[in-house]
C-alpha cells in the first residue's frame, strides 16, 4: 500500500525556540496496515500462510511477532524536521558581531 501525502515546508521566522534550542517540527501520518506481515502481526516459523492460532502457539515459539510492527499489524510514520542555516555567511554579516 502506497499512500502519497504532500507536506508543505515553510521555513519558520526563527531557527531557535524560546529556550535557545533548535526549532523542530513534528507530524504523524495515518496508521496503515504493516506491509511486512500483511497486517497479521507476525508469521509462523514454518511460513504457513494462515492466521495466528493461539492454541498452536502455546509458548513453544511457533509464531514470531513481526519486527516492523512488533505484532500489532499496523504502522504509523512519525516525521521530524529540523531547520538549520545553510550556505555561507554573506560578507556584510561576517564581522558584524565582532566589533
Amino acid at each position: 500500500m502506497n499512500i502519497k501525502r504532500i507536506i508543505e515546508l515553510i521555513a519558520p521566522c526563527r531557527l531557535l525556540n524560546f529556550r535557545n534550542e533548535p526549532q523542530i517540527e513534528t507530524t504523524t501520518g495515518d496508521i496503515v496496515c504493516c506491509e511486512c506481515c500483511n497486517g497479521e502481526g507476525g508469521k509462523y516459523i514454518d511460513s504457513r500462510d494462515h492466521s495466528f492460532n493461539f492454541d498452536k502457539n502455546n509458548g513453544d515459539g511457533y509464531y514470531l511477532a513481526c519486527k516492523m510492527c512488533n505484532g500489532s499489524g499496523k504502522v504509523q510514520p512519525f516525521i521530524s524536521i529540523e531547520w538549520k542555516p545553510a550556505g555561507e555567511i554573506k560578507d556584510i554579516y561576517k564581522y558584524a558581531n565582532h566589533s
